[in-house]
């Protein structure tokens, strides 16, 4: 009974800590499944021996169903997820990336406290049968999770999986006239950026971002992972689809870039990513969003090395080789979607002669975001220098889960949390042909649909000479917080955080795992 005892403690202080759910019926199941040697030799008198061959098999059996438990209470996606990850050439890390993931979770004081724990369990069991005590200790809990847990609603239910699931409707873009002025349409989407990161590194406030002359700080990705990410903003011209939906057929009137090239723009894709990861991600977005296929990398140096050992060139350079394209090309007008990975967890400088395994990761984050910034603001003075004018829009996919919470740990991005999908968004006028005003700050909940909104008041702005208001962005706040990845999904319903994992099954979470400045756009639509 000393594993068993130990199993169930440990369970018990990481359910009272908040990283463990408490299925109460299996766990119930458990606990009489681990005192059935000492029940029978209560009740029928039946002497089971030590080291027997039915104990074995009862504590072989019962390992695989504690693991197979314990994974069912965490908020770890299914198995199958992870193996598949792990198993796939194109999406395995690399070694080194999983050393320092494995290092990430290593705690000293949690080890000794286990250690603590068992070696209590080893004690007190040459005194006092612990058979009882693992019965109280589940029941206990059980009921205390009985008690706590909260009714969900039955309007907890998910939008429907048609492309006009969630968010608004078909949003089209509208073509400049023949007489207007032309300007280009940069689009650019960083990886593993979110306004949690910036808060965790102190760059809340960095100059950079007070250079936009629109501000977003509530953009809802409704996703945590890239391609989902990228599809969502490329089928931003409709209301979003659900997760299963992004990658099946969408009409064509919901492409972004198929909408910009019906409006007269000369479209291009640039990753400044190579590898296996990357051709799949260009791949999927050719298929499901009418992208171009990126622009080939010639002649650049490698500035990182990704976590799974490709290579990420800088940001200046693979945007200055473009620019260099688009002003060579004829055409009016020219749209960019610019894709980054600059700051993945697990990215390193290429050059740098230090074991990055064992830096501080935050450290490292920290080193290649100044870098990234300048990198983008470097460029944006080489489209000033152009005397072209440019309408630049600057948008996260999901965050770096740098920090991590006691549900879902530091670099993992399974649960689509509002911290993680709670992204920057800024867009900046570039040229003389636009008049700007103060900048403007948007605080409502916004996701892509905002997108489009953008560049067709652009289009009407840089038509009239007029400048952008906060107002006119009113009818594209977002009614409620929902994302989704293929395992799991969160949603905010009367400022109430509910989650649904691979039980299917919605669930409260604590207020804590909602942003503040979430939690004040929700109060204050409040009656």
């Amino acid at each position: 009974m000393v594993l068993w005892s130990f199993f169930f403690i440990s369970k018990v202080i990481l359910h009272y800590r908040g990283h463990l759910q408490f299925d109460g019926f299996l766990n119930v199941l458990m606990g009489l499944y681990a005192i059935l040697p000492w029940a029978a030799s209560r009740s029928v008198g039946l002497s089971i021996r030590k080291n027997s061959g039915i104990t074995t098999l009862h504590g072989g059996f019962g390992l695989a169903l504690g693991v197979m438990l314990l994974w069912h209470d965490s908020y770890f996606p299914p198995v199958k997820s992870l193996y598949h990850y792990l198993s796939d050439p194109v999406t395995r890390p690399s070694n080194d990336f999983l050393f320092q993931f494995v290092m990430n979770y290593w705690n000293p004081f949690v080890f000794v406290v286990l250690v603590a724990i068992y070696w209590i369990c080893r004690v007190s069991a040459k005194k006092w049968n612990l058979a009882p005590a693992v019965a109280l200790v589940v029941a206990a809990t059980t009921a205390h999770g009985a008690l706590t847990r909260k009714t969900v609603r039955t309007d907890l239910a998910l939008p429907s999986s048609s492309i006009s699931g969630f968010g608004s409707g078909v949003v089209p873009l509208e073509s400049p006239g023949k007489k207007d002025a032309p300007f280009d349409v940069l689009i650019l989407q960083v990886c593993s950026l979110s306004a949690e990161d910036l808060a965790h590194t102190g760059m809340s406030g960095h100059s950079f971002f007070d250079g936009f002359d629109l501000r977003f700080s509530n953009f809802n990705t409704a996703t945590s992972y890239s391609t989902p990410a990228a599809l969502r903003l490329l089928q931003a011209l409709c209301g979003q689809a659900r997760h299963e939906g992004l990658f099946q057929g969408v009409p064509a009137s919901c492409m972004l870039l198929e909408g910009l090239r019906s409006a007269g723009y000369r479209t291009s894709t640039v990753f400044n990513h190579e590898g296996k990861l990357s051709i799949k991600m260009a791949n999927e977005l050719v298929t499901y969003a009418k992208a171009d296929l990126p622009m080939p990398i010639s002649g650049l140096s490698q500035k990182e090395v990704s976590y799974d050992k490709s290579p990420v060139y800088g940001n200046f350079d693979v945007l200055e080789q473009w620019w260099k394209q688009r002003l060579s090309s004829s055409g009016p007008r020219a749209a960019l979607y610019y894709n980054t990975v600059s700051l993945h967890v697990g990215n390193h400088l290429a050059h740098d002669s230090r074991p990055w395994w064992k830096q501080e990761k935050s450290a490292t984050y920290r080193e290649l975001l100044e870098k990234t910034l300048s990198d983008f603001d470097r460029f944006f003075r080489l489209l000033e220098e152009s005397n072209r004018d440019v309408l630049v829009i600057m948008v996260s996919e999901h965050g770096a889960a740098l920090a991590g919470s006691e549900i879902q740990g530091p670099d993992l991005r399974d649960i689509p949390l509002p911290k993680l999908t709670l992204v920057p968004m800024g867009v900046k006028l570039i040229g003389n042909g636009w008049k700007k005003s103060a900048p403007v700050r948007i605080e409502d909940l916004v996701s892509y649909s905002v997108i489009p909104r953008v560049i067709n008041l652009a289009t009407k702005h840089h038509s009239l000479g007029d400048s952008f208001s906060g107002g006119e962005f009113s009818g594209v706040s977002e009614s409620r917080f929902f994302a989704e990845n293929a395992d799991a999904a969160t949603l905010i319903r009367d400022q109430e955080l509910f989650y649904q994992g691979k039980d299917r099954v919605w669930k409260s979470l604590p207020a804590q795992h909602i942003p503040e400045s979430l939690k004040t756009v929700l109060q204050s639509r409040s009656p």
